[in-house]
């Protein structure tokens, strides 16, 4: 499939862009649904999550998810530390659509926002930020298009980079729910494809742990013992290498340990870890 685009076509899409990539709203009035349509993005709370809808309630002529389309989220962890920073990828795919649009949100099990997303640094912005209610008391945020990130990024398909931070502290799963629309170009909402996607994610429940055992002079020491020591006093220990490093492969998460090392020849202070995500720089210098 041949994709030309010449200067009439430039100057229809530069008059529709905002009108078919927008993926439309569609809210409640006296008891009937009414069509928004948003010339920089689409209104929040059409992801296909709990208690929404999606973008087909306005662009309603074909069939969601038919099958020759797609929109993926991709990055997404089987497991997130807490404040963990990850970066996601949203990709629609169609190969005769020519501008595409989406929107996602992450929420946990109670239906509220889990975690936060941050924009890439663009010029312009192809992503844009907005907060929403739904239901009446469940705030969401929401990740979505902007007019300049409608573009194909190649050929059929557009993706959106973006940051995830997870939760301050363990919320259990977080589910993200994202719609898109790829579009054709004929100024309407008719003859545009909805797709709906979704991802999860699961705090971890182990994490690696590890650093390095050091002399005074900062020289490492071998054969060093390190012990970790749980609140219900189970202790592991791991053996320092030659260059005085060590590592816990797997120390159960969301609890606090007591971290002290055994030496012939140095005494070393005793250190309080919690272990909320994989720790790499629990180092130790001995005393003289």
């Amino acid at each position: 499939m041949k994709f030309i685009i010449d200067a009439k076509t430039v100057t229809k899409l530069s008059a529709v862009l905002v009108f078919t990539a927008s993926l439309a709203a569609v809210s409640l009035v006296g008891g009937r649904m009414s069509a928004v349509a948003s010339s920089d993005g689409p209104p929040p709370s059409f992801t296909s999550a709990p208690g929404e809808a999606n973008c087909s309630a306005c662009h309603a002529s074909n069939t969601v998810n038919d099958g020759l389309g797609s929109i993926q989220i991709s990055g997404v962890p089987a497991n997130y530390a807490p404040g963990q920073q990850i970066q996601l990828t949203v990709t629609m795919a169609r190969d005769d659509a020519t501008i595409y649009g989406f929107q996602m949100t992450a929420i946990d099990s109670t239906g509220v926002k889990a975690g936060t997303f941050s924009l890439p640094a663009q010029v312009p912005a192809e992503l844009q930020l907005r907060d929403n209610l739904v239901g009446g008391n469940l705030m969401r945020q929401y990740i979505e298009h902007t007019t300049d990130g409608i573009i194909p990024t190649q050929l059929g398909s557009k993706a959106w980079r973006m940051m995830w931070t997870a939760p301050a502290q363990s919320v259990g799963r977080v589910d993200f729910y994202a719609a898109g629309n790829a579009a054709d170009s004929d100024n309407s909402p008719s003859g545009d494809y909805i797709y709906t996607g979704t991802a999860a994610s699961v705090p971890a429940t182990s994490f690696a742990v590890g650093g390095r055992v050091v002399t005074p002079a900062g020289v490492g020491v071998r054969s060093a013992l390190v012990f970790l020591t749980g609140p219900n006093g189970v202790t592991i220990n791991a053996l320092t290498n030659s260059s005085g490093f060590y590592n816990f492969a797997d120390v159960p998460a969301g609890v606090s340990y007591s971290a002290r090392v055994a030496s012939k020849r140095y005494r070393f202070p005793t250190r309080t870890v919690t272990v909320n995500g994989e720790l790499t720089d629990i180092n130790f210098t001995g005393l003289e």
